[in-house]
């Protein structure tokens, strides 16, 4: 899974695994076991997500799209989003995060083509359909990097870099002459990454809904009214949830005791942390880390 750590800024790092390459490739399946989610994130880097097997919604911005096997999104930069399975069905997607500074060749190339598209606040994303031939060549294109990162690891940076220019092209001539190019300020997703931003770096200890309210210098009552409306979830609710999400990592890759876990991801004691993990995901903590460890 991808891992995305946060910034000063408030925007996300991205961990690249391409040597030499501000780009992460990566397959993802989305399976039954337990979560079912893409963490709530987002970063400079623009993203390609396409779905090879089941079907999956995505949130950007509040927005929920869905989309199935042989469809795909492209998300601008420093949109925030997620993904989530759809009921129970298994997901397999390819997921290709680009910075933009890999495509600007020049200065040029970079005002021209690069600035016009990822500073365009009214182009969030694109939905890969397969009813636009140059949506279906972005897919396969996307496929193509995929494939050839891992069949040639090691002498796949030119093919990709030549790949990513195609993928540009298509958006570029396609889309960009349709979008409006004023400028959109929306004050409450900037105030919601704030919160969000808050929440991760103090999950750890007591949150009030007071402090998220200031974290994104709003009210309490616009505070969760932006949740609802963004995340579909009360401030609770998404607290809880990044909690347990953290207190998976801890009991995978620890030998911590379930006590030593909840105390440290913002559970007030071992017993609280335990119902809850079990109301979520049908299973003791104790029973998921002998799972998680039984399959590695």
């Amino acid at each position: 899974m991808l891992k995305i750590n946060f910034v000063k800024d408030n925007l996300q790092r991205v961990d690249y695994n391409v040597a030499g390459m501000p780009i992460y490739i990566s397959q993802i399946r989305l399976a039954v076991d337990y979560d079912l989610a893409v963490e709530c994130h987002w970063h400079d880097d623009v993203e390609f997500f396409i779905i090879t097997e089941g079907k999956l919604n995505y949130n950007i911005n509040g927005k929920i799209i869905e989309f199935k096997k042989g469809e795909g999104l492209f998300i601008n930069s420093k949109q925030l989003h997620y993904g989530f399975s759809v009921g129970e069905n298994l997901c397999d997607c390819i997921c290709v995060l680009v910075h933009p500074m890999l495509l600007c060749a020049n200065e040029y190339m970079e005002e021209k083509f690069i600035t016009p598209v990822i500073n365009n606040e009214n182009l969030q994303y694109i939905f890969l359909s397969r009813d636009k031939d140059w949506a279906v060549e972005i897919f396969n294109n996307i496929y193509r990097i995929y494939q050839e990162y891992m069949q040639n690891r090691e002498s796949s940076a030119l093919i990709i870099q030549s790949i990513l220019y195609k993928i540009w092209a298509l958006i570029y001539d396609n889309l960009l002459p349709e979008v409006n190019t004023s400028q959109v300020c929306n004050y409450e997703l900037s105030s919601l990454k704030d919160m969000i931003n808050f929440i991760h770096k103090n999950y750890s200890e007591n949150i009030t809904l007071d402090d998220i309210a200031k974290a994104g210098k709003v009210c309490k009552s616009s505070c969760c009214a932006i949740f609802k409306q963004y995340l579909n979830q009360t401030t609770k609710h998404y607290i809880i949830t990044y909690r347990l999400r953290k207190s998976m990592e801890l009991l995978e890759n620890t030998d911590m005791s379930i006590a030593e876990i909840a105390v440290l991801t913002g559970f007030t004691g071992g017993s609280y942390y335990a119902e809850i993990f079990r109301k979520h995901y049908a299973c003791t903590p104790s029973e998921y880390r002998a799972k998680i460890r039984k399959n590695k």
